[in-house]
């Protein structure tokens, strides 16, 4: 099972090195953290290493995980989105192809030797492009402690929704791609500042009979915001989240409705908490409630 370092670059001896760089929301910490359905511009830098790149070899740059939604690559327009560009310090000239998930570059002309380097820009926006689209799903936050030897690209996309890209080279023109190593170059995607509560209540209830009612902190996309600061959902919200189920319950709002509760505005004396609500917890099993955070 592939495992997933936490630095953003791949060594692998004879093959070369590769390591990628550009758009980072927190660009003094080791990963690469961008922000749901924002444009960025990335570049994956590749080092030949003792094995020469010979003509008609090259790089196959792959996207791992699965995006809910991204941006298209392309080679044809550096005005529209997506638009991926690939050059090299040496003498070789470059041919790059993309697909759905895939970007090849071929070397041509010449080997590409050792210490020699591909530039391969994912999203340029040199020409006046918006760069690469990411997908609008998020995960959660960086964990502070990595225990690497636990950690594989499988359970980092179920778990975080990580995007990463693999990198394998074809060093004799056969078609025959050689991994460089395992792991990925990968980023982290977050989720926006949040901007709405959705209160969830049962479709069906007994009359007389209490239900329970799942509160959510979202940003505008509807991805669950589990860190957030300057905002207490269940102090200063309290009283519509009553409200709303009083009138969930009295038939005047359909039960299977989802409603959106406001919160820009500033922080208001604590109320009463409602009863019967409970938050939830992303966890590697789906949507857990948590004991710390439900009350009854």
């Amino acid at each position: 099972m592939p495992m997933v370092s936490r630095g953003a670059s791949i060594l692998s001896g004879g093959l070369g090195t590769a390591s990628m760089s550009g758009t980072d929301e927190n660009p003094g910490t080791p990963e690469i953290e961008v922000l749901a359905c924002s444009y960025v511009t990335w570049i994956i830098t590749y080092t030949a290493g003792a094995d020469d790149i010979q003509p008609g070899g090259g790089l196959h740059i792959y996207l791992y995980s699965h995006p809910v939604r991204k941006g298209a690559w392309q080679t044809t327009d550096p005005a529209r989105q997506g638009y991926v560009t690939a050059a090299t310090n040496g003498s070789s000239s470059l041919e790059c192809e993309v697909t759905t998930r895939d970007i090849y570059v071929t070397v041509r002309d010449a080997p590409l030797t050792e210490g020699e380097k591909i530039f391969l820009t994912v999203g340029d926006a040199s020409a006046g492009g918006p760069g690469w689209r990411m997908r609008v799903s998020a995960g959660g936050p960086v964990p502070p402690i990595w225990p690497e030897e636990l950690w594989d690209i499988q359970y980092l996309q179920r778990r975080f929704h990580v995007s990463a890209f693999g990198v394998s080279v074809d060093v004799n023109g056969n078609g025959d791609f050689e991994n460089l190593v395992e792991p990925y170059l990968f980023m982290w995607v977050l989720h926006l500042l949040a901007s709405r509560m959705t209160v969830l209540s049962p479709s069906q209830t007994i009359a007389g009979q209490s239900f329970s009612t799942v509160v959510r902190m979202e940003d505008k996309y509807g991805n669950l915001v589990e860190d957030f600061e300057g905002v207490s959902p269940c102090f200063s919200a309290s009283t519509a989240v009553a409200g709303l189920v009083q009138l969930v319950r009295n038939g005047a709002i359909p039960s299977d409705h989802c409603v959106l509760v406001n919160l820009t505005g500033a922080d208001r004396d604590p109320h009463p908490m409602p009863r019967n609500v409970q938050w939830l917890d992303r966890t590697p099993f789906g949507w857990k409630p948590t004991e710390s955070g439900s009350f009854a």
